[in-house]
């Protein structure tokens, strides 16, 4: 009774008035377009939280937001003994294209710094431990680990078990304030070979290093081909395998949850178009949220 569907959308135009026989790469005009669409037949309290996780991770709901919205969906949702409605979301972020080359610029800058982070921040939610339930519990306790895992080289990665994994996960958190609960969850839930455990999530994305520098060198020539000082000629037939390179970070939905969350944080205006829209089966009306239910 679930359906998802994850969906990233780049475009490459150029507008009429510059349609020329011999095109420069900088004729063309960009956007980005990121989504996200669920559908639950039974949209239980635990899904509508991870959906309002998602939201929050994107930058569309603030974090005080989250509580009560949870509560009048949940409300919305709940039938006569244990029968649900069902319900059909859609998140969306899009980047025209001033907003796509600030946040390349953006990223190619901070390339060094933004990974672990948002790839905890972007880790599956769970309902419990409270640490995998909350973007900002998750950002601040697995962000270590995350670096801990990418610091390794590849015979070093392909030497560690699993065992290994959990071991080291369990000592990083183990260290941090609030991370002892889900030090054990996460020895436990590697153990029992769980793929939404850290170590589950690290060994099915083993080559996020180098997917995350086609991604980066591909912005930085983003940069190169847009830069009002360039003077010599990029040809337009470049974009094809700098696209290609792009969609390396497109391609799993980890990837793609955490791309959601580097670029609402990287775009530093409100110009950038977020929205998160919720139907509730059995409603005529069609909730809406842009920024917050607060700033609709």
């Amino acid at each position: 009774g679930q359906a998802r569907r994850w969906q990233v959308d780049l475009r490459a135009e150029m507008p009429e008035e510059l349609v020329l026989a011999d095109p420069d790469a900088r004729h063309l005009r960009l956007g980005l377009a990121v989504s996200f669409r669920k559908e639950e037949k039974k949209a239980t309290e635990t899904e509508l939280a991870e959906l309002l996780d998602l939201g929050h991770l994107w930058g569309i709901l603030d974090a005080d937001d989250l509580d009560g919205l949870l509560e009048e969906l949940n409300a919305a949702c709940r039938l006569k003994g244990s029968k649900r409605r069902g319900l059909v979301a859609e998140l969306d972020l899009r980047l025209d294209h001033g907003e796509l080359l600030e946040a390349a610029a953006f990223l190619s800058r901070n390339a060094g710094n933004e990974l672990a982070g948002a790839l905890a921040a972007a880790l599956p939610f769970l309902d419990d431990p409270v640490a995998r339930s909350r973007v900002p519990l998750r950002r601040r306790l697995y962000a270590p680990a995350w670096r801990s895992w990418l610091q390794l080289d590849e015979a070093q990665r392909l030497n560690r078990t699993r065992s290994d994994l959990a071991r080291t996960v369990r000592s990083v958190l183990r260290d941090l304030d609030g991370g002892k609960k889900a030090a054990n969850f996460e020895a436990q839930a590697a153990e029992r070979g769980l793929a939404s455990s850290f170590v589950g999530q690290v060994l099915g994305h083993a080559g996020v290093d180098g997917d995350w520098q086609a991604f980066i060198d591909a912005l930085g020539l983003l940069g190169r081909i847009y830069d009002p000082a360039r003077r010599e000629p990029i040809p337009i037939d470049t974009f094809p395998d700098l696209f290609d390179d792009l969609q390396r970070f497109f391609n799993q939905e980890l990837y793609i949850r955490a791309l959601g969350d580097m670029l609402h944080r990287a775009v530093t205006h409100e110009a950038m178009e977020r929205v998160l829209w919720i139907q509730i089966d059995g409603e005529d009306e069609r909730r809406v949220y842009v920024g917050s239910p607060s700033t609709a």
